[in-house]
Parts: structure tokens; sequence; C-alpha cells
């Protein structure tokens, strides 16, 4: 008999480690369908699921959700009758700070100059001549 497995992730992306005797996308998507025996299925999932949250998505922004429906594809029900059953949990993604970036660096100036980077309250850093003093 087989069974069906969805997993489905909202603000991220699942990878299934070892999916061999089962058939069914694996690897980077929101959503995993998993088609096999119950067996087959359950050592799938036993071997390991990866959740990857979207970048730069944190609890700031509300909680990812993972959510896990099983069907036995009218193999068990009474006169071939669907069954099934599904779960909900929530995943807290930490914020974290990123490496911070610097672009358009490049900067022409007279020989003799100093030059200062600004920070620019936040945004993107810029070149400037420190124009104090003669400089």
């Amino acid at each position: 008999m087989a069974f069906r497995v969805t997993l489905s992730a909202q603000h991220g992306t699942l990878t299934l480690f070892d999916g061999s005797a089962v058939s069914g996308d694996r690897r980077g998507s929101d959503e995993l369908v998993l088609v096999g025996t119950l067996d087959d299925v359950g050592a799938a999932l036993a071997a390991g699921v990866t959740f990857t949250p979207a970048p730069d998505f944190n609890d700031l922004q509300g909680a990812a959700r993972l959510d896990a429906r099983l069907e036995d594809q009218g193999n068990v029900g009474s006169f071939g009758a669907l069954l099934e059953a599904s779960r909900s949990v929530d995943v807290a993604v930490e914020e974290v700070n990123d490496v911070p970036t610097v672009t358009d660096l490049e900067r022409t100036m007279d020989e003799d100059r100093h030059a200062r980077l600004l920070a620019d309250r936040g945004r993107r850093g810029r070149w400037g001549q420190d124009r104090r003093r003669g400089r």
C-alpha cells in the first residue's frame, strides 16, 4: 500500500536527506511530496528533513510554519474512503546580524589630499574629501 506525505513550509524551503525508497521531489522546495509504503516514508522522514528559512526572514516578521499531511490514498479506509491526518508546527527563526558590506569605494582625488569614509546614516558608505584645515 502506498501512502502520501506532503510537507510544506511557509517562509523557507525543505530538503529530504535520504528518500531513496520513496518517490517525489527531495530538494530545496517549499513543498515535499513523498509517496511510498508506510515503512519507507517513515524511514525517509527519520533520516531527516532540513528546513532552511528564506533569506532575511526572522521572528520579527511572524512565525515560519511547517505543515505535514498524511494520506492513505484510499487504501485503508472503509470502502476505499480516503483517510488523512495533518499537523502544523510553528518554527522560531532567530534574527542574526548580517555581515556588513561596503560598496562604491572608488574615488579619484588630487595627490596630497586626504579622504575619509562617511557613514551616511546607515545607507551605503561613500568616500568624501576632508576639507577641514586645507586637507
